[in-house]
This record gives structure tokens, sequence and C-alpha cells, in this order.
């Protein structure tokens, strides 16, 4: 369905490729995150004349008809439009990971940055204790 909906967004002129959404990712002894399928939409602003309107017309007009698609623009470059297309759950999904690891992550380098001597001795293991006490402090689960 995704490589569909990417040969539509295509046809219309629109660089589109199925790839994966990444979410959640950290380690801790195991590693933590989910892929999602996905359609990833990147176009220099120019290509568009600094326009989103055929950006967002070319999707939606390859996701009408599928339910529970859905597509969020993400602003990470300052010279390019960037969408994700993915299923409205899976998003929802994704940014409750990313917010678990997230405060693993800060915690863990927090860690790390109070106590170098646990980084330079090769034991993260304070670090990953700092971890998951900050997912914990946050009050979120998967």
């Amino acid at each position: 369905m995704f490589e569909r909906i990417a040969q539509s967004i295509r046809k219309q002129g629109i660089p589109a490729h199925k790839t994966v959404l990444t979410a959640g990712l950290y380690y801790d002894g195991t590693q933590h995150g989910e892929l999602f399928d996905a359609v990833l939409i990147s176009i220099d602003k120019t290509e568009t004349n600094y326009s989103r309107r055929p950006i967002e017309k070319a999707i939606r007009q390859a996701i009408r008809n599928r339910d529970g698609i859905t597509y969020r623009p993400q602003e990470c470059n300052p010279y390019y439009y960037t969408y994700w297309i993915v299923r409205a759950a899976d998003f929802e999904r994704a940014d409750q990971l990313n917010r678990i690891s997230r405060a693993y992550l800060e915690g863990f380098w927090q860690a790390i940055h109070d106590h170098g001597d646990a980084a330079r001795a090769n034991n993260a293991a304070l670090a990953i204790e700092a971890g998951h006490a900050a997912i914990q402090a946050a009050g979120i689960s998967a």
C-alpha cells in the first residue's frame, strides 16, 4: 500500500519514497524501538516555488479513500519541505515511544555527564539505571 501511495505522489511530480519511520530507539542492554511502514517526501522548496500546496494536494489525492492513513510535516531543514505519511495509529504509537526514549536518553546522558567515571570505566550501569528512573519519573510507559 505505501509503495502505491509513493507512486501516486511521484506521478504528480513530487519525490516520494517508501521507507520506515523509526521511533523510540534506545539501548539499555536490549534494543528498544519500533519501525513503521511509511512514505517520506523531501523536496527542495524552490521546486514548489516555496509553496506547500502542491505537495499537500498530491498527498491528499494519494491517500484519499485509505482509511487510517494520514500525513505530518516535519521541520528539519530550512531548504526542504519534508513530510511523513503513516497510519494514524502508528503516529500515535511513535509519539509515545519517542517520549519514552527521550526521557531515557536524557536521564542516561545526564548520569554520564554527572558521573564521568562511569563512562571512562565503560560501565554504564549507573547511566542505564538513571535512564530507567527518568522514564518512571516522567510517568510514561509503552
